[in-house]
C-alpha cells in the first residue's frame, strides 16, 4: 500500500508540474498570437486573444515568465492601444510584479542558498552569493546576520560577510537597522560590512557609533568606515542625520536603484521589514533619520522641526496619492489613518510647528507648507496670531500656501479679531473662485462646430477648444497633451480619425476619446479604439457635447477637484467673517460670481453676501429666488440673504420688491420660502405705500369650514 501511495503521489506531482508547464506554454502562445494580430492591423482579433488569455487565469509565475521573455517595446505597443488593451496589459504586468516580490521574499529559498553560501565549497559559495544578490537582495540580510551575530560561527561569519558584500547597496538599509542591536559582535560586524560597501547612506549611523558606542571595537570599526567614505574625524552625527533627512525629504536623497518597497527595523532583537508604498519610501527614511537626530540631540529645535515636516510631508503625499488613485486600496486605507500621522508633528509643539512652516517655505516646499499650515491652524490661539508665521504666508507666491494661511487664520481666531483682516478677505475672495475645470478638445471640420464650442464653453466646469483639421489637432495636442476628453469627428478631410486617436493613445493614455459619428460605418470600424460615440445628424449641439464629455470622463481628476474644496472652505470662512462684522465687501463681487455653482459653494456664498454684501449684489441674489434651476435649499438661503442686504440698505429697489412680492403672495409657492421672503421684505426700509401693499398682498382670513367667498 505504501509503495502504491508513493507512486500515486509521484504521479500527482508530475501531473501538476506538467499542467503548470502546459499552462505557461499556452499563455505564451496566446500572447504571441495576440501581438502578431495587433502588428498586422487586426487589433480586434488581437484583443479577443488577450481576452482568451485572461480567461485562462494565468498565475503569477506565468506572467513573470511572460514579462521576462518579452521585449519591452511589445509591452509599450499594447499599452499605446489604450482601452481594454491597456487594462489587460497592466494586469499581466501587475501579476509579474507580485511574482517577483514573492520570489525575493521566499525564506526557504533564501536559507537553502545561504547553506551553500556558507559551505566549504568555494565554487558553490560564489554561485550562491551571486544568486542571493540577484534574486533576493535585502531580504537575504536577516538570515545572514544570524551568523554574523554568532560568536561560534568561525569561518562561516567570514563567508556571510562576503555574501553581504556581494549583495552590496541593497543590503545597506537592513544593515543600518541592525546597528541598533544590543549584540556588540553583530554591531561590529555590520559596521565592518558597511565600511567595506562604503555607501554614504551609512555615514550618519556610523558617526553615531564612532562617537558614542559602548564597545571600543565597534567605535574603531565605525571610524575606519567613515575614513573610507572621506568623512572627517569627529564629524557631527546630528548634522549628518539632518542633512540626509533633508535630502530624503526633498526627493533627491534616494537613487533610483536604491528605492525599495520595505523599510527595516529591529524588533525584539531581530530584523523585520515593513511594507511601504514606493512613493513613500524616501519620506519614511526622512522620518527615521530626523527621529535619530532628535534622539541624539533632544533640545535641537531644527531637528524637531525637520521631524514634524517629514511626518506632514508623508501625510500630504498619502492624500495626494489617494486622490490621484481612487482604485488603489492600499492608499485609500492609509488615507483613513492620515490624522494619526499628524500626531507626531503636533506633539512637537506650536513653536516647533512655526519653525517647520518657516523652513518649508524657505525650501519652496509648498505642499509641505500647506500641510503644516492646516495643522498649525488648529494649534494657534487668537491672542498669539500677531507673531505667527501664518501672517507672512499670506504673501507667499504659491496660491496653495496663501489660501491655507488665510483659512487657518480665520479658524484660529474663530472669525473675530483676525489680524490682517483685509488681506485675508482679499485672498479668500480669490480662493472662492477656484474651480475644477474639465478640458475638452473637439476635432471637427463642420462649419458650425466652432459656434457650438463657444456655447459649450460658456457652461461652468468645462474648457473646450476646437480644431477644424486633424493636423491642427495633432499640433495642439503636442503642445498641450493634457485634455480630459478628445472628441474626434469621422468627417476629417486631411487625415484619418485613426491617426488622431493613435496619437492621443500614445501621448496621453489617461485621456478619454469620443468619436463624433455622422456615419454608422465609422462607428463600427472604430469600435474598440474609442471610449464612446456621439451619433449626430448634421450639427452637433452644445448640450449633447458637454453631457457626453462629462459622462465619458467620469469623476473629475481628484487632484483638480481640490479646487472645489478650497472654494467651499473659502465661502464658509467669508461667511464666518461677515457674521463677525468683518468687512467682506472686497470679496463680494467674487462671491456673487459663484452663485451659479453647486450648492456646496453657492449656499455659503449667498449667505456671506447676506451677512456682508451690498445693493450691488442684490439683483444677483434675488434672481436665485426666482430661478427654476435653483434648488429649494438655495432659494431659502437666497431669500434670507436678501433680508440681510436690505437691512443694511437705505431703500428697497422697486424691481426687487416687485419680484419678491409676486412670490410671497403666490399660494402655490412653498410656505417656508414665502415666510422667508416676507421676513426679508419686512427688514427693508419700505415706503409706507410699499409696506401697505405688502400687507394687503399677504392678508388672510382664517377660516374653519366653508364660506361664501
Amino acid at each position: 500500500m505504501a509503495k502504491l501511495f508513493g507512486k500515486t503521489l509521484l504521479s500527482l506531482v508530475a501531473a501538476c508540474v506538467a499542467h503548470g508547464v502546459t499552462l505557461a506554454q499556452d499563455v505564451e502562445t496566446t500572447f504571441r498570437e495576440a501581438v502578431r494580430l495587433v502588428r498586422i492591423s487586426k487589433a480586434q482579433e488581437g484583443l479577443e486573444k488577450l481576452r482568451e488569455l485572461l480567461k485562462s487565469e494565468p498565475d503569477h509565475d506565468a506572467a513573470l515568465a511572460l514579462v521576462r521573455d518579452t521585449d519591452p517595446a511589445v509591452w509599450q505597443l499594447l499599452l499605446n492601444e489604450g482601452g481594454e488593451f491597456e487594462q489587460i496589459t497592466r494586469h499581466l504586468m501587475s501579476l509579474a510584479t507580485i511574482a517577483r516580490k514573492q520570489m525575493s521574499r521566499d525564506d526557504a529559498a533564501i536559507r537553502t542558498l545561504i547553506g551553500s553560501a556558507l559551505s566549504g565549497d568555494s565554487s558553490a559559495r560564489r554561485k550562491a552569493a551571486m544568486q542571493l544578490a540577484a534574486d533576493h537582495g535585502e531580504f537575504a540580510v536577516p538570515a545572514l546576520l544570524e551568523t554574523l551575530g554568532n560568536s561560534d560561527a568561525g569561518k562561516e561569519a567570514d563567508y556571510a560577510t562576503v555574501a553581504l558584500f556581494q549583495i552590496g547597496r541593497p543590503a545597506v538599509m537592513p544593515l543600518i537597522a541592525a546597528l541598533k542591536s544590543d549584540n556588540d559582535l553583530l554591531r561590529r560586524n555590520c559596521a565592518a560590512v558597511l565600511a567595506q560597501i562604503a555607501d554614504r547612506r551609512a555615514a550618519a549611523p556610523l558617526a553615531w557609533l564612532a562617537a558614542s558606542d559602548r564597545s571600543e571595537a565597534v567605535r574603531e570599526v565605525a571610524k575606519s568606515g567613515l575614513a573610507r567614505m572621506g568623512v572627517p574625524a569627529g564629524a557631527s552625527a546630528v548634522d549628518m542625520f539632518t542633512r540626509d533627512a533633508e535630502a530624503y525629504l526633498s526627493g533627491v536623497g534616494v537613487r533610483d536603484g536604491d528605492r525599495s518597497d520595505v523599510v527595516w527595523e529591529l524588533k525584539n532583537g531581530a530584523l523585520a521589514h515593513v511594507d511601504v508604498p514606493s512613493n513613500l519610501y524616501g519620506l519614511e527614511l526622512a522620518k527615521a533619520w530626523s527621529l535619530d537626530a532628535v534622539r541624539l540631540e533632544p533640545a535641537s529645535e531644527s531637528a524637531k522641526a525637520l521631524l514634524a515636516r517629514s511626518y506632514l510631508a508623508e501625510a500630504s503625499a498619502i492624500k495626494d496619492s489617494a486622490a490621484a488613485n481612487p482604485d488603489d486600496a492600499t492608499m485609500q486605507e492609509l488615507n483613513k489613518n492620515v490624522d494619526r500621522i499628524r500626531l507626531v508633528a503636533m506633539a512637537m509643539g506650536k513653536d516647533v510647528m512655526r519653525d517647520a512652516l518657516a523652513e518649508s517655505i524657505a525650501a519652496n516646499q509648498g505642499n509641505i507648507a500647506q500641510e503644516v499650515i492646516e495643522t498649525l491652524g488648529g494649534m494657534e490661539q487668537g491672542g498669539d496670531l500677531n507673531s505667527s508665521p501664518l501672517l507672512a504666508a499670506l504673501d507667499n507666491s504659491d496660491a496653495r500656501v496663501r489660501y491655507a494661511a488665510a483659512l487657518a487664520l480665520v479658524k484660529a481666531s474663530a472669525g473675530g479679531n483676525v489680524p490682517a483682516a483685509s488681506k485675508v478677505v482679499s485672498i479668500l475672495g480669490q480662493a472662492v473662485s477656484e474651480e475644477a475645470i474639465r478640458s475638452v478638445l473637439v476635432v471637427d471640420a463642420h462649419p458650425l462646430t466652432a459656434k457650438v464650442v463657444r456655447e459649450a464653453s460658456a457652461r461652468r466646469g468645462v474648457a473646450i477648444r476646437d480644431a477644424s483639421s486633424g493636423k491642427g489637432a495633432i499640433a495642439d495636442f503636442y503642445a498641450f497633451p493634457n485634455y480630459d476628453v478628445v472628441v474626434v469627428s469621422d468627417t476629417l478631410s486631411d487625415i484619418l480619425p485613426e491617426d488622431v486617436i493613435s496619437l492621443v493613445r500614445e501621448r496621453s493614455p489617461e485621456t478619454k476619446v469620443l468619436l463624433l459619428s455622422r456615419s454608422a460605418d465609422s462607428a463600427s470600424r472604430l469600435e474598440g479604439k474609442v471610449d464612446g460615440v456621439i451619433s449626430v445628424e448634421g450639427e452637433l449641439s452644445s448640450e449633447a457635447l458637454v453631457a457626453k464629455a462629462n459622462e465619458i470622463a467620469g469623476a473629475i481628476d481628484p487632484r483638480r477637484a481640490r479646487a472645489d474644496k478650497v472654494a467651499v472652505a473659502a465661502a464658509h470662512s467669508l461667511l464666518v467673517l461677515a457674521r463677525d462684522n468683518v468687512n467682506v465687501v472686497s470679496a463680494a463681487d467674487s462671491l456673487s460670481k459663484q452663485l451659479d455653482r453647486g450648492d456646496d459653494v453657492a449656499i455659503p456664498a449667498v449667505a456671506a453676501l447676506g451677512a456682508g454684501g451690498t445693493l450691488e449684489q442684490l439683483a444677483k441674489v434675488t434672481s436665485l429666488v426666482t430661478a427654476e434651476a435653483s434648488s429649494a435649499e438655495l432659494k431659502l438661503a437666497a431669500a434670507e440673504a436678501v433680508g440681510g442686504i436690505l437691512a443694511r440698505s437705505s431703500s428697497v429697489p422697486d424691481a426687487t420688491f416687485d419680484a419678491l412680492l409676486a412670490i410671497a403672495r403666490d399660494e402655490k409657492a412653498p410656505l417656508e420660502l414665502r415666510t422667508k421672503l416676507a421676513s426679508s421684505l419686512g427688514r427693508g426700509r419700505l415706503t409706507p405705500g410699499a409696506r401697505a401693499q405688502l400687507a394687503a398682498a399677504l392678508a388672510v382670513i382664517p377660516q374653519v369650514g366653508g364660506g361664501d367667498g
